[in-house]
């Protein structure tokens, strides 16, 4: 190891571990972020990438009402989402645009933190048939993984089920000890690449932070490592940053990003096993 490497890498960890990540200022640009007043449903904030997905100049949609851009059947399942108590249930909301031209996205709404925040991904044909197909396999998987004799077993099955399913390279089991370090338990993957089961990683690998949104938001998709951030437009008139710890959007800490490209992983999804509240 060269010099000053020991001293780089423990500023690398302090700096992860400080990481304000719920709070990122940006999404990764596959979809659209809007932060709506919920009293009259009017943009207060916008993604930049507005007109790359949506066709609507970021600009163009700050402080104008959401039903000068969405088409009316739309708002009609939008208004009714947001009269039920837990808003999630009614995710994802088929939206379609005025100017869309029959192009359609997938609305996913929800509130934290007096913020109600509205994110949209294009929904496409080819990934709507793979998740109807994958969501007619849930009642055998569950049936399957209800048979199994032991957590070990269970653990094994999980990343074979979840990977015939979600279609990924690889998929690990990831335990945590008291003290926050990890290990892989189980492992499915493709025969031409190298194994991690039974790998140890230290807690610093996943700060607190981390951890406490993973908690949290029990999904996490980033469907390529080397996008670009997306930023967002009117945070000058909000008194704090808007916390995305629920966001589907989230942009990811560039150091979760580096750690990903140094493991040769170009996509990753990740999914909390959470049991009485602890990861």
């Amino acid at each position: 190891m060269a010099d000053g490497e020991p001293v780089a890498r423990a500023l690398d960890l302090a700096e992860c571990e400080r990481e304000p990540i719920h709070v990122p200022g940006a999404i990764q640009p596959h979809g659209v972020l809007l932060n709506l007043r919920e009293s009259d449903l009017t943009i207060t904030q916008v993604s930049v990438n507005a007109l790359a997905v949506l066709g609507v100049d970021a600009q163009n949609l700050l402080q104008q009402p959401l039903m000068q851009f969405i088409a009316d059947e739309s708002m009609d399942k939008i208004r009714e989402a947001l009269g039920l108590k837990n808003v999630a249930v009614a995710n994802p909301v088929r939206v379609e645009l005025h100017n869309a031209q029959g192009s359609a996205f997938d609305g996913i709404l929800h509130r934290h933190s007096g913020a109600l925040i509205f994110e949209l991904e294009p929904r496409r044909t080819r990934n709507e048939r793979y998740l109807r197909n994958a969501a007619s396999n849930i009642g055998g998987v569950l049936e399957l993984l209800q048979s199994t004799p032991d957590i070990q077993t269970l653990c094994e099955t999980t990343a074979e089920e979840v990977r015939r399913i979600a279609g990924f390279d690889r998929v690990m089991v990831y335990r945590f000890d008291p003290e926050w370090n990890g290990e892989v338990i189980a492992e499915a993957k493709v025969e031409d690449t190298g194994s991690y089961l039974h790998h140890r990683f230290p807690a610093s690998d996943i700060p607190a932070q981390a951890r406490q949104l993973y908690t949290l938001n029990w999904i996490r998709f980033i469907p390529t490592v080397d996008y670009r951030p997306a930023g967002l437009l009117g945070t000058a008139d909000l008194a704090e940053p808007l916390d995305m710890s629920f966001s589907v959007l989230r942009s990811v800490s560039p150091i979760h990003l580096e750690y990903l490209k140094n493991m040769g992983v170009a996509a990753s999804m990740s999914i909390s096993l959470v049991h009485d509240g602890r990861l």
